[in-house]
């Protein structure tokens, strides 16, 4: 991909224009515009969510569009249909975001883990989920990632997929789920664990984990799981790590 990607800042933060989003994945504008509002409350989520509206056309309705920062673009494609293009596309922009905020970034950032970042690229560059079925790491991933910028800092051991997927999977039993149509696909890990398989689900239990994800998950589960697998990261010449709660050993992949 060219590197005359254009962004744009405002109020001292990089956005990209909704429009550039939709070329560079390969789908129609107003397609997107559609996707945004569907989940404008929850990319809201990530900071004020931004409209402006064009320059009209001869006798034609000015376009509106959306300026999205950068933890509203990756949650955004989310919700996008992954495809190559996709993947190199979202990979593309996110690094010319953090190119972009080290420029004119003029003050120390906080670190983020290392690791979650390394899978994060593995799974979009490597990862081959067969089409009708999706993995909670591609699901959550987003989320966890984009949360490591807010307050919640994971160890570099953490894995709250795993986690997640034990009590989704728990979730299914009692509710009745044919259990025989989950599959499994190779996992990588960028360390010392390897490959390991783990689970993906029908697509059309995916609103249902959504569901779930959100009102009881997040409420529920998530605050316990912060308490043993997260520390305050340091700042840059900070290097001292403070721990809250207990130091985790690590966790296998869902099941």
């Amino acid at each position: 991909m060219g590197s005359g990607l254009e962004l744009i800042i405002t109020d001292g933060e990089h956005r990209i224009d909704s429009r550039i989003v939709a070329t560079g994945i390969g789908i129609q504008h107003d397609n997107l515009m559609q996707t945004i509002e569907k989940y404008r409350e929850r990319l809201a989520r990530y900071g004020i969510l931004l409209f402006e509206t064009g320059k009209s056309q001869g006798r034609g309705r000015p376009e509106r569009y959306a300026l999205l920062n950068r933890e509203q673009f990756g949650y955004l494609l989310m919700f996008v249909r992954v495809t190559e293009r996709v993947r190199e596309y979202r990979e593309y922009v996110y690094e010319m975001f953090l190119a972009r905020e080290r420029e004119h970034s003029a003050t120390p950032t906080p670190a983020i883990n290392h690791l979650w970042e390394k899978r994060l690229t593995a799974f979009n560059r490597e990862s081959c989920i067969p089409d009708g079925y999706w993995s909670i790491f591609g699901f959550v991933a987003g989320h966890c990632f984009m949360e490591s910028f807010r307050d919640s800092q994971l160890v570099e051991s953490a894995l709250p997929d795993g986690s997640i997927g034990r009590l989704w999977c728990q979730y299914l039993r009692t509710h009745d789920f044919d259990m025989s149509q989950i599959k499994t696909y190779p996992h990588r890990y960028p360390d010392k664990r390897g490959v390991i398989p783990a689970n993906i689900y029908p697509n059309a239990w995916m609103g249902a984990f959504w569901n779930w994800f959100q009102t009881v998950y997040l409420r529920e589960h998530y605050p316990k799981y912060l308490a043993s697998h997260s520390r305050e990261l340091p700042r840059v010449g900070q290097p001292e790590t403070k721990w809250l709660g207990n130091k985790p050993t690590g966790e296998r992949s869902q099941k």
